[in-house]
């Protein structure tokens, strides 16, 4: 562009000279407007000031969460039998945080197997049908959190996050970040996977060590209030642990979190379950009944229901006659004598042992090598502990242990009870083992060829 031309002249009254812009000529004029019109804006780079790169992202993807839920049927049942009530919680609040944005916190508790985890997967499955924008993310907290807090879990989430969103760019906290940023860099993650979005958080006890500790990273507040951020997307944010208590241990914003607790199973409902299992699966559903036979199915429904109501050992005995009658089909095609085959697997609590995390595994395998059935628990922990080091696996508190030792009872392998102490002059925590050590140990060395160099006789 040109500069005007000015002329200088002489300002009457003032006694100096000064200067006014020469009008411009008509052709020089539409010079001028063809300029500006072919004119582009560039950037103005100022010096010493670097400019922030635009993050790179590549293609998106699903999540471990969506992929497994995706893997599930379209016809299998929800809501689950006789959790129905729970379910109908569910569905609300996912409808009031997710499709009214207004973000939320809901706590699941109760015992084992008594289908928390599978009533949130199948009202995020649902949910996701009728709305595919919905993100879903799923994080244990028993798997190896580094550190096992609420900033080893927002680590998790960023991590997860990113990788679903196609982030290339590596987060800029660690572990020893304040709370603020690691919040702050969990929101900017959720933000770029999208504005509606699903967080399960099972085993969420593992994040609190002490029970009295309920401030610091330790402390729930931080993931309840997670969806109430500035920025946050719908967020519908969905804890679950055995503790009933937990969120008045470990939680001063009660009122920002709803919670509901799940009931073991009674016989009455064990016995719907057992009957929805074989119904929806037609005449192979009457003939793995008639493999089990009803007698057997009733007493294995009053043994659970006396013993934990956990449904878990129901849906196995099914599958097994399942299974059985399968055998049977298969034995009479072939022209073989058919032989009924006693089914175990009702209330066989070391079935379960092989599904334990290693941790887990290592503690019972340390409680199976003692010479007594009864073990003061400050003993165990210090041969625990030994061993972990031993295997070169992450050391575990006091707290961590007492959990898992907790959460073996309600599975019917041990038995807590607290002693009397004659050197002490206190109570002590007694870990009392309810099966055969040598049939545990069996089941350990099968289910991991670590644990069959430890602790194989």
């Amino acid at each position: 562009m040109e500069t005007p031309v000015r002329r200088r002249r002489t300002c009457k009254g003032l006694g100096f000279e000064c200067e006014e812009p020469v009008s411009p000529s008509p052709r020089a004029l539409k010079r001028r407007l063809s300029d500006l019109e072919s004119f582009t804006p560039t950037k103005v780079r100022r010096p010493g000031v670097k400019e922030a790169a635009p993050e790179k992202l590549k293609e998106a993807k699903a999540t471990s969460a969506e992929v497994l839920l995706d893997q599930v049927s379209a016809a299998e049942t929800y809501p689950l039998v006789s959790r129905e009530r729970e379910c109908a919680v569910l569905d609300g609040f996912l409808q009031s945080s997710l499709a009214q944005g207004k973000g939320g916190c809901l706590y699941l508790s109760g015992g084992p197997g008594t289908g928390k985890t599978s009533s949130a997967r199948g009202a995020a499955r649902v949910w996701r049908a009728e709305h595919p924008e919905t993100r879903v993310l799923e994080i244990n907290c028993m798997e190896n959190l580094q550190p096992s807090s609420i900033a080893g879990l927002l680590l998790r989430l960023i991590e997860a996050a990113d990788s679903a969103s196609g982030a290339s760019t590596k987060p800029a906290v660690t572990s020893k970040s304040p709370m603020p940023s690691l919040v702050s860099a969990a929101l900017s993650s959720l933000r770029r996977l999208g504005t509606s979005v699903i967080l399960v958080v099972d085993e969420v006890d593992q994040l609190v060590r002490k029970p009295s500790h309920c401030t610091g990273e330790h402390s729930l507040d931080h993931l309840c209030s997670l969806p109430l951020q500035q920025g946050a997307p719908a967020l519908a944010v969905v804890m679950i642990a055995n503790a009933v208590d937990l969120l008045i241990r470990a939680c001063r914003q009660q009122k920002a979190c709803q919670s509901v607790l799940f009931e073991p199973y009674s016989a009455e409902q064990l016995r719907s379950i057992v009957k929805a299992q074989f119904q929806a699966a037609g005449e192979e559903g009457e003939m793995a009944e008639k493999a089990l036979g009803r007698s057997g199915i009733e007493l294995s429904v009053r043994r659970v229901a006396k013993h934990s109501g956990d449904c878990r050992h129901i849906v196995r005995l099914c599958e097994d006659g399942f299974a059985e009658a399968s055998r049977q089909k298969e034995a009479v095609v072939n022209g073989e004598a058919v032989k009924k085959k006693v089914l175990q697997s009702d209330n066989d609590p070391l079935a379960e042992v092989k599904h334990f995390p290693l941790g887990h595994q290592i503690l019972m395998g340390t409680l199976s090598q003692s010479e007594r059935q009864d073990v003061p628990f400050l003993d165990l922990f210090q041969r625990y502990r030994a061993i972990l080091t031993r295997l070169k696996q992450p050391t575990a508190s006091k707290p961590q242990a007492n959990a898992a030792l907790a959460a073996m009872e309600q599975r019917g392998l041990l038995h807590l009870r607290k002693k009397r102490s004659k050197c002490r002059g206190n109570s002590e925590l007694v870990v009392e083992l309810v099966v055969s050590r040598k049939s545990l140990r069996e089941e350990l060395c099968r289910a991991d060829p670590l644990l069959r160099q430890c602790f194989s006789e």
